[in-house]
């Protein structure tokens, strides 16, 4: 009798030509698959970082609105209130502790700019004494009335005494209000402030990113 063989015979040809194909299947399968997780894990990383330096800044600027100095100044003839809001910029007097190369406070200006990839918030900002304000050192004069913007680009000048900083963009558009508070004229929410004497009992900033939206900073002005 011949010997029966048939269970140890090896793979055809086409066996192991399915065996490959469906094993290049698995293998596009499972690369897709972790292209997609790597993917996902890569935008909610971005999400993670655009959410956080949005939230730094907002704490911070909340910090340096609640530390709002009512400071006079003599800008050419006129003496001013160190402080003009309106829907989209700010002038505020403020101590800035990192920039303690020069001591005492700053003027800051925040103002917002339109992209083609959204809005961007800036700041510039000056040592708040007279000779810096009126231009008199490298500095550009401060011009309260002046709606056009500095030059776009970040800027360091001499001993820290001027500077103009990015610090966000991808913004949806950010707006401003002020409450005036009861007694003292309209009380209500305005956009704009000019107030010579007073500041505004709060100020109200919106602040965020199309995919990320947050509640808005309302932050109270001390009044001494």
């Amino acid at each position: 009798m011949g010997a029966d063989r048939g269970g140890n015979r090896g793979f055809t040809l086409l066996e192991l030509l399915i065996s490959l194909a469906l094993m290049g299947l698995l293998l596009v399968v499972l690369y897709g698959g972790l292209r997609l997780g790597a993917d996902s894990w890569e935008r909610l990383d971005a999400h993670v970082a655009a959410s956080g330096d949005l939230r730094l800044v907002r704490a911070w600027l909340g910090d340096a609105l609640r530390q709002t100095q009512k400071v006079h100044a003599r800008i050419g003839n006129r003496r001013r209130l160190l402080f003009r809001g309106g829907p989209q910029r700010l002038d505020f007097v403020t101590p800035l502790a990192r920039y303690a190369g020069v001591g005492g406070l700053y003027l800051v200006r925040l103002f917002a700019v339109e992209r083609e990839k959204g809005w961007e918030l800036w700041m510039q900002r000056w040592l708040a004494h007279p000779e810096v304000l009126q231009g008199e050192t490298d500095a550009p004069r401060w011009d309260p009335e002046d709606p056009s913007p500095p030059v776009l680009e970040d800027f360091e000048g001499a001993m820290g005494t001027y500077g103009v900083k990015r610090l966000l963009s991808g913004l949806e558009e950010p707006r401003l209000r002020y409450l005036e508070a009861p007694g003292r004229g309209e009380a209500g929410w305005r956009e704009d402030w000019k107030d010579p004497n007073h500041l505004p009992t709060l100020v109200e900033l919106t602040l965020q990113r199309p995919d990320h939206p947050l509640a808005p900073l309302v932050v109270a002005l001390p009044q001494r």
